[in-house]
């Protein structure tokens, strides 16, 4: 009996651990431990008809980088807002961090000395989670950017492929894009009362990441 008490505590442990990975926010920053791969974030201006390209390309001659995440500010600047209808209101609007996709946008090799890139997105939808019934508009409201658009990315990318990481030859380098989102939470009141908490998040940058398959005789 002591066993099978023990037994479920642990997995009840486990799956609150995955949950928590699961729901966590993942801020993006500076990693640089010579360890884990590192990532650079790049806030640009999408709305200033200018090239996120160069910059990227400049991230990526640090041989130690290689992530770099583009974050279009003019996106990410939502204005939220407590927002009522009838009797629900939104309040609390709290900004989270950004949450990286594990769904690809695009996927670009190329062989040492070559410089490959990307540019122009429109990602997936954007998206919001709420179990109580209060009407699409009035998340909007609340955190300031439509939940259900599908937003345009001015974002360009270019990277340099290297003869050589470390001492190992390079045969190739693949270069590849996944959708960046502005992740926030509210709280959602009847009357005067919480009764539920919802989230919303919204295309705002593009994570660039590269890896690089090497020559076998090295």
């Amino acid at each position: 009996m002591g066993r099978n008490a023990n037994c479920h505590r642990c997995l009840t442990l486990v799956l609150l651990a995955v949950l928590v990975t699961a729901i966590a926010p993942a801020r993006l920053a500076l990693v640089d431990d010579g360890q884990s791969p590192s990532t650079v974030q790049i806030v640009f201006d999408g709305s200033a008809n200018g090239s996120s390209a160069a910059s990227v390309h400049e991230a990526f001659r640090d041989p130690k980088v290689s992530r770099v995440v583009v974050v279009d500010k003019a996106l990410a600047r939502a204005m939220p807002a407590e927002a009522s209808f009838l009797l629900f209101t939104i309040r609390n609007v709290r900004e989270n961090g950004l949450l990286t996709s594990v769904s690809r946008c695009s996927v670009v090799d190329g062989k040492p000395l070559m410089t490959v890139g990307m540019s122009q997105f429109k990602g997936p939808r954007n998206s919001y989670a709420c179990d109580a019934p209060v009407p699409v508009s009035l998340v909007s409201a609340a955190v300031g950017f439509d939940v259900t658009a599908i937003e345009s990315l001015n974002v360009a990318a270019e990277a340099g492929v290297p003869m050589t990481v470390g001492r190992r030859g390079v045969s190739s380098m693949r270069l590849t894009s996944t959708p960046v989102y502005g992740y926030y939470s509210y709280d959602v009141c009847f009357g005067q009362n919480r009764i539920v908490a919802g989230t919303a998040r919204r295309l705002v940058g593009i994570c660039f990441q590269r890896d690089f398959s090497f020559r076998s005789d090295d």
